[in-house]
């Protein structure tokens, strides 16, 4: 008895596979992106800030030699004229103890913190239209010329603050950009494919509760989840055939062992009837003997098409189909003698081989010679071709002239208990046809029934050796 199908965990968002693969995507974007542009931030900005370090020092030496060649008093005019009018490039020079000497665009010495090597960066007024004063930003280099002779040689870097912040502002909105892309882009991928995972999911609990009719549409993509999908409905088809299967099993063991388990019933009641007449209670035996060893054999068949049909494949070798139908025909040759039948067999010299089982071979190979002896007519004769196909396969085909089978009834005689009108009077089964049938399924073969003209053709077509041998799973016996 099926149990209760379990209730789903609680669903939560955050725990899902796309949506944690979303965020993880985010934080790597957002990482990469953060890294990628500090790094264009420090190359671009620090070339500017290079260049401007340059460019004072180049002045600064180029004043140093001024002064060593003319003196600090023309030194002093140089500074006048190179700061007269000019709102980028700053100087201040001061002489010790003469403050009216003093000269420069700049009103004092920064109040900023200078370090080492003379830098410093600090604030400075510069008069607007107006009358207004604009605070702007300046990079310096401070250097004591000689004793008592300082000198300031400085750059306007507020354009380049100015580019500073517009590149960490369009960083900012580039930034929340990606992101805001990325989240909605992952939010629409993670949907497709949490819809497509539950599609997977209620197929999957819809047979659950016994609806192995449930397939996956697949989309061709041939993504995971495609592919997930695709299997999903490869192992289906299989599971509902092995249901299918299974089921017409129980039903035909249902019908078709009734009469027989009747017939031996019925056999036995009238054996204990006949108490006192003990030939009669012998024939009586003697038929339920022959009805158990009928319903035995009936099972065993059953039981052998069921495992064959099963998808278990047996350790499959080289079989040569030519030398395997001349040990058999030796075997049946007396068989068709004493039932007035002639037997033929065409097999080629050279080897015909395919990759199969041999005792699965052979034992089809045998129902079939039975049948065609049991139903061929006085007289007559069977006919055994072996031969090598021209796509390197084997050919096997077996000829009677018995009656025959309806074009219309070929396909039906394959399922199991099948038994035409004409064979009822004839001991069987109906299961030979059937384990034929399966065995060369089995063999990815190809098994057709065709007219002899008069009589019954039955053409096999099995596939020649593989390059490796297929291994599975032993059959019994």
């Amino acid at each position: 008895m099926a149990g209760a199908v379990p209730p789903l965990p609680r669903f939560s968002l955050l725990r899902t596979a796309a949506v944690q693969l979303t965020l993880l995507y985010l934080v790597l974007v957002a990482v990469t992106g953060s890294a990628l542009l500090t790094l264009v931030h420090t190359m671009s900005v620090g070339l500017l800030n290079r260049e401007t370090d340059e460019s004072i020092q180049r002045e600064l030496q180029f004043l140093s030699a001024q002064l060593r060649r003319s003196g600090p008093r023309t030194l002093r005019h140089l500074v006048e004229d190179r700061s007269y009018g000019q709102t980028t490039s700053l100087y201040l020079l001061s002489f010790a103890g003469q403050p009216t000497l003093t000269t420069g665009n700049l009103d004092s010495w920064p109040a900023g913190d200078i370090d080492p090597a003379g830098w410093v960066n600090f604030s400075y007024s510069l008069p607007e239209r107006g009358g207004l004063l604009e605070t702007r930003a300046a990079r310096a280099q401070i250097v004591l010329l000689q004793p008592g002779l300082q000198i300031l040689v400085g750059r306007d870097i507020q354009g380049l603050r100015m580019i500073e912040g517009r590149f960490t502002e369009s960083f900012l909105w580039a930034g929340g950009i990606v992101l805001v892309l990325g989240f909605a882009g992952g939010a629409l991928i993670a949907r497709q494919t949490l819809l497509r995972v539950n599609r997977i999911n209620s197929a999957a609990r819809n047979v659950l509760v016994g609806d192995l009719t449930q397939r996956i549409p697949e989309r061709g993509s041939g993504d995971e989840l495609d592919r997930l999908a695709g299997t999903f409905n490869i192992m289906m088809e299989r599971i509902e055939g092995l249901v299918k299967n299974l089921r017409e099993v129980t039903d035909n063991i249902a019908h078709d062992l009734r009469t027989p388990l009747h017939r031996l019933r019925s056999g036995l009641e009238a054996a204990l009837l006949d108490a006192n007449d003990l030939t009669k209670q012998q024939h009586a035996l003697d038929r339920a003997i022959a009805e158990a060893d009928q319903l035995i054999e009936t099972f065993n068949g059953l039981l052998e098409i069921a495992q064959l049909e099963s998808g278990v494949k047996p350790k499959f070798e080289r079989v040569d189909l030519a030398l395997l139908v001349r040990e058999l025909a030796e075997i049946y040759e007396p068989v068709a003698d004493e039932s007035g039948l002639a037997l033929f067999v065409h097999a080629e010299e050279a080897p015909c081989v395919c990759s199969g089982h041999r005792t699965l071979l052979a034992q089809s190979l045998s129902n079939l010679l039975d049948n065609a002896i049991k139903y061929s007519s006085l007289g007559g004769s069977i006919r055994i071709v072996v031969r090598v196909t021209p796509a390197d396969g084997s050919e096997l085909i077996i000829a009677d002239d018995g009656p025959g089978i309806p074009a219309s009834e070929r396909r039906r005689v394959l399922d199991r208990f099948v038994r035409l009108s004409t064979s009822r009077d004839l001991p069987g089964s109906g299961l030979g046809l059937s384990l034929v049938a399966a065995v060369v399924r089995l063999h990815d073969g190809a098994l057709s029934l065709e007219d002899n003209g008069p009589g019954l053709r039955i053409r096999i077509r099995l596939p020649g050796t593989q390059p490796e041998n297929r291994v599975g799973r032993q059959l019994p016996g």
